[in-house]
């Protein structure tokens, strides 16, 4: 990436105009971000440069503030959904700016979550659902709208100074797989295999008794065991696999083989050697700081490394909690943007961003990594129907060079379809 300088004229820098140009200016587009208050320090600058505020100096590139950015807290917001340019847009502003809306606004609306901090229907899991989402109601989900905002405004930028150029950034494919139960048999209790094999009986499902029955023999390798597999794929493509791995005790909803086994701890560390790894949060990590704090520490013994990867795939994540929690604990990166039963993007971006803490107002260090897809979503729709809106997800992401994030499973790729899905969508990224 570049490091061009951008100047921009403000009269009040606080933390949520530092955060949403950040990562609009500078994350997205690649500029080096600076600002003054100072009208003749911002006449003198030679490069490219805009003023931000109520009103334009005079003459400048002006972007009209909508207010969202100079206030603190949260309220209830009456958005009006617009057309610019064939993107959906809100906050609209005056004829006097260059935009017709506050995109800076309506970035930051999106970024923080800021409707996740309202009331709103939950769904089965106590989760904020899709449906009460902005672009959900709005048909944007799956635009990664903030990144599209910014390289329209690049353009806008290129007419006003010619010279300037864009970003030297690639996208980027990542497949993060939860690891929830390294193994559907192996290793197992004998009163968990027990209650297994009677549960198959009843359920007249004699071929995963028969396959359990095989595996305990040593005679097959246990279906969840992908991780070898996936070793030899990832030798063969450029993307790049990470691995989360589950400590939690065993409980109702957390259902993986005992951390404490040695046999679970060398495939944690073997895995390591090869990708990067990071833990998947349990259910009781999510809800208590207490808990995560254990976990965190659990995991560390095991893996000997220091725990920068995180995600939660199966739960509500508890928002916004969870994430000032892991801040604290010294986390650094996230995959629980994401929803479990649609295709898109939660916060509208793909560009990964840090989490904003809308009751302290300030931008935390922990950066949160947006999935475009839980593999959830396979048990309402083939993977079939999934792959043409898949493709041309990714090709939005490849047009603004973002990151394409996959959310699945080891235990996803015990099905042929959702594994061949998973190939075709590596190996043929740009058609």
């Amino acid at each position: 990436m570049h490091s061009t300088p951008i100047l921009v004229f403000t009269s009040q820098l606080n933390s949520r105009i530092q955060f949403t140009f950040e990562h609009i200016l500078q994350e997205i587009l690649g500029f080096n971000v600076s600002y003054t208050n100072k009208i003749e320090e911002f006449v003198a600058f030679d490069g490219p440069k805009f003023s931000y505020g109520k009103s334009p100096l005079g003459g400048e590139l002006f972007v009209e503030a909508f207010g969202l950015l100079i206030e603190q807290g949260f309220e209830d917001l009456d958005i009006n959904v617009f057309d610019w340019g064939g993107l959906p847009c809100f906050f609209r502003v005056s004829e006097q700016s260059e935009v017709a809306f506050d995109f800076f606004s309506a970035s930051f609306y999106l970024l923080s979550r800021y409707e996740e901090y309202q009331p709103y229907v939950k769904d089965a899991n106590d989760g904020f659902p899709a449906e009460e989402s902005l672009a959900y109601k709005n048909n944007f989900l799956q635009l990664p709208l903030i990144d599209l905002y910014a390289y329209k405004f690049f353009k806008i930028l290129k007419s006003k100074f010619s010279s300037i150029p864009l970003a030297q950034k690639r996208s980027t494919t990542t497949v993060v797989f939860a690891v929830e139960m390294a193994y559907a048999y192996q290793e197992k209790s004998f009163f968990r295999q027990l209650a297994g094999s009677l549960a198959d009986l009843y359920a007249f499902k004699f071929s995963e008794l028969w396959e359990r029955v095989q595996v305990n023999l040593k005679l097959r390798k246990d279906p969840y065991n992908v991780f070898d597999e996936l070793r030899k794929m990832k030798n063969k493509l450029e993307y790049d696999f990470i691995f989360l791995f589950q400590v939690s005790d065993f409980s109702v909803k957390n259902r993986n083989i005992n951390h404490n086994k040695r046999v679970y701890q060398q495939l944690i560390k073997s895995v390591g050697d090869h990708f990067k790894t990071g833990m998947l949060l349990g259910h009781q990590a999510l809800e208590s700081s207490e808990v995560l704090k254990e976990e965190k520490k659990r995991w560390e013994n095991i893996s000997k490394v220091e725990l920068q990867l995180t995600g939660n795939k199966k739960y509500s994540q508890n928002f916004p909690d969870a994430f000032v929690h892991l801040g604290r604990l010294g986390v650094k990166n996230d995959y629980s943007i994401v929803y479990p039963k649609h295709i898109g993007f939660r916060a509208s971006t793909c560009t990964p961003f840090k989490f904003y803490d809308l009751d302290l107002e300030q931008a935390t260090p922990l950066k949160l990594h947006p999935c475009v897809l839980s593999s959830e979503i396979f048990d309402n729709s083939t993977p079939s129907e999934l792959t043409a809106t898949l493709k041309q997800v990714r090709k939005k992401v490849i047009k603004v060079n973002g990151a394409f994030n996959l959310l699945m499973e080891n235990s996803d790729l015990t099905k042929p379809e959702v594994k061949n899905l998973l190939i075709k969508l590596l190996k043929n990224e740009d058609k």
